[in-house]
């Protein structure tokens, strides 16, 4: 074959060589660029209005009718309790709202009968504040109101009432309904005598509660 033939046949073979390997290096600069994958959870949006139906345990408050009792053997000690509060954030950190709450024991002399129980039930008003981080409310709460208590000792007793007043840090899980919360609170209840040879009490102690919560 002719030296042209040849130079003319070898260049034939190169040129769709070159063009493919040019084509393969420029096409990704010419390939639109993939925006990157928007994320499958919205931003978490503080509550503005949210409520909570709370159960859990109290501890009964120091108080001088606490130690009459235990002299002469009542050891009062854990109540049960139960709470329900709500509140609108008519601000971005702090807001307005009311609670109630019901705490009952009761508890044997050493040695079996009589028995004394404790009733309570719990009124007002509260101010929280909130904070948001993450899909996590943290909440500081002071609350005010006032409280009604029966203390049943030797199959007598009576309601007294007084003031309350106390606070409550708790948070709140509130991605998904109902949210589930957790709160830690005090409250000092002192209602006064209950009658005969009865001495101060105070209807009041420090709480743990478990929180189903709703929240828009």
């Amino acid at each position: 074959m002719p030296r042209p033939m040849i130079v003319a046949w070898a260049v034939s073979l190169l040129i769709p060589t070159i063009s493919g390997f040019a084509d393969s290096r420029v096409a990704p600069l010419d390939a639109p660029l993939t925006p990157p994958a928007a994320s499958s959870s919205p931003a978490f949006a503080a509550p503005r209005v949210f409520a909570r139906l709370s159960l859990g345990w109290m501890s009964t408050a120091p108080s001088e009718q606490r130690d009459l009792l235990s002299r002469d053997g009542f050891q009062l000690g854990t109540k049960y309790a139960g709470q329900l509060d709500a509140s609108y954030m008519i601000g971005r950190w702090i807001g307005a709202g009311f609670w109630t709450g019901l705490t009952y024991q009761s508890a044997d002399a050493n040695g079996g009968h009589p028995s004394v129980s404790e009733k309570c039930a719990f009124a007002g008003v509260q101010v929280p504040f909130m904070w948001t981080t993450g899909d996590v409310a943290l909440l500081a709460i002071p609350r005010f109101g006032a409280a009604s208590a029966e203390l049943y000792v030797h199959r007598s007793g009576s309601w007294t009432t007084g003031p309350v007043a106390g606070a409550e840090v708790g948070l709140f899980f509130a991605r998904k309904l109902p949210g589930l919360g957790l709160s830690l609170g005090g409250l000092w209840a002192p209602v006064g005598d209950q009658g005969g040879v009865a001495r101060a009490h105070n209807a009041g102690g420090i709480y743990f509660l478990v929180s189903g919560v709703l929240h828009e």
